[in-house]
């Protein structure tokens, strides 16, 4: 509440509290809400994903884990799915834009179907890298 206002589709870092005892050095908060419970948009998604790579690369975190922020139930939450089609399109460009500090980044999956079809995305975009690396 220290960094309040926020502007959607930003992200802010603070302290990770007592989440520093198990390892965790910083906690990146993705503004993707109007108000607690509200409903999103993916374009906020994208836009939050965004901030919370620059930010971690400001703060040279070395390993970052990203949920489905913005799904999850309740009216206007978005699907898993489509938000990690974003959280794979972000990432892919966040990392053939820039030389990234990031040595292992996570996508958080709620189940096995989501660990697979978010590894296939994963995949593809690897394979566009290349192909576009190659011409």
């Amino acid at each position: 509440m220290a960094q309040a206002p926020l502007t959607l589709g930003t992200a802010v870092a603070t302290s990770s509290g007592e989440l520093a005892d198990v390892g965790i050095q910083m906690v990146f908060h993705a503004v993707v809400f109007d108000d607690l419970g509200g409903s999103t948009r993916l374009d906020l998604v994208e836009k939050a994903v965004t901030s919370a790579l620059q930010s971690a690369e400001r703060h040279r975190v070395r390993s970052l884990v990203i949920p489905p922020i913005g799904s999850g139930v309740g009216t206007g939450r978005l699907a898993q799915q489509d938000v990690y089609v974003v959280v794979v399109e972000e990432l892919a460009g966040h990392l053939r834009r820039f030389t990234s500090r990031l040595e292992t980044i996570t996508i958080a999956c709620a189940d096995k179907r989501d660990v697979r079809d978010t590894f296939a995305m994963l995949q593809d975009a690897y394979q566009l890298w290349w192909e576009l690396r190659s011409n």
